[in-house]
């Protein structure tokens, strides 16, 4: 008995991922972040960690528009 079979697959791409945590102290060579924070998290630090992860501006992709007050912090009391 004769079968065909078909196959479908996506072209992937291997790459790899880190958190903004993780990436603290590397210099990377490109960074795509997406600064849209979740609702339940005020960590700047998960928006200023990745932007500051490259040496130049063109390698780094913003995902999507986000709210520019992310990036805006009060001064620390202590």
């Amino acid at each position: 008995m004769e079968q065909t079979f078909q196959r479908r697959a996506l072209p992937l791409v291997p790459a790899y991922s880190i958190t903004a945590h993780k990436s603290q102290g590397q210099t990377l060579n490109k960074v795509v972040i997406d600064l849209k924070l979740p609702k339940d998290t005020d960590d700047i630090a998960a928006v200023y960690v990745p932007l500051s992860r490259v040496k130049r501006l063109s390698d780094l992709i913003i995902l999507r528009h986000f709210d520019y007050k992310v990036l805006v912090t009060k001064p620390s009391k202590s």
